[in-house]
């Protein structure tokens, strides 16, 4: 299971740490319901594009063995 999180904090000051502390995603209040949805597709949509690219890259791998 792959865990995402996002951290809405009060002050640009907490980025560092709140980063630090693994967060894939920092945004200062206020956020609109509209920004957090827009943020969490942003993650959901960069996590598949991964996936893609490590797929691709094993078939190549995999066809590479088949000579």
């Amino acid at each position: 299971m792959n865990t995402k999180v996002i951290a809405i904090a009060n002050e640009d000051s907490d980025k560092t740490r709140i980063l630090g502390y693994g967060a894939d995603l920092f945004s200062t209040k206020p956020m609109s319901p509209e920004n957090v949805a827009d943020k969490v597709l942003m993650l959901l949509s960069r996590e598949a594009v991964i996936d893609i690219m490590l797929l691709s890259r094993e078939a190549v791998i995999d066809n590479r063995h088949d000579f």
